[in-house]
């Protein structure tokens, strides 16, 4: 990916950058319980899944679909946040793009979801993506859309 494209993943308001960087604030200060992680992927979740039902022209992440994420994601918050920013995007044409850079666009994420864990005091919550994981992600991103 060029380095424009890659500082407008970044940086600009609605994409992949600040995606992360405004929900991993919230997760943090809204949902964040370190005793029980799936619990808390799952209020983050559900908290933009009902943000979905009242906008249009987003899909809404089916209930097995949310438990699906939240317990096999539960570990690794950037790839749900990767996830929620594949769906607030519906523009064909951005979709493309993502699906095209999707693990620079997922670096994006995770520098994000760094920084902002660390200035809040918090250990990011971030795993390296396996084969199966990255596949179960890929089939999630086709299938919720």
């Amino acid at each position: 990916m060029n380095e424009e494209l890659l500082n407008l993943f970044r940086t600009k308001p609605g994409f992949a950058g600040d995606t992360s960087r405004v929900l991993t604030e919230y997760y943090f200060k809204s949902c964040y319980d370190k005793g029980d992680l799936i619990k808390s992927a799952l209020l983050l979740l559900n908290f933009r899944n009902s943000l979905y039902r009242q906008l249009s022209g987003i899909n809404e992440i089916s209930e097995s679909n949310v438990k699906l994420i939240s317990e096999n994601f539960l570990d690794n918050i950037p790839v749900i946040l990767m996830i929620l920013f594949y769906l607030e995007n519906s523009a064909p044409q951005i979709k493309e793009v993502v699906d095209t850079y999707f693990l620079d666009i997922y670096k994006v994420i995770i520098i994000e979801h760094k920084t902002i864990a660390n200035s809040m005091g918090f250990t990011p919550i971030v795993k390296d993506l396996s084969n199966s994981k990255a596949e179960l992600l890929s089939n999630l991103m086709k299938n919720i859309t």
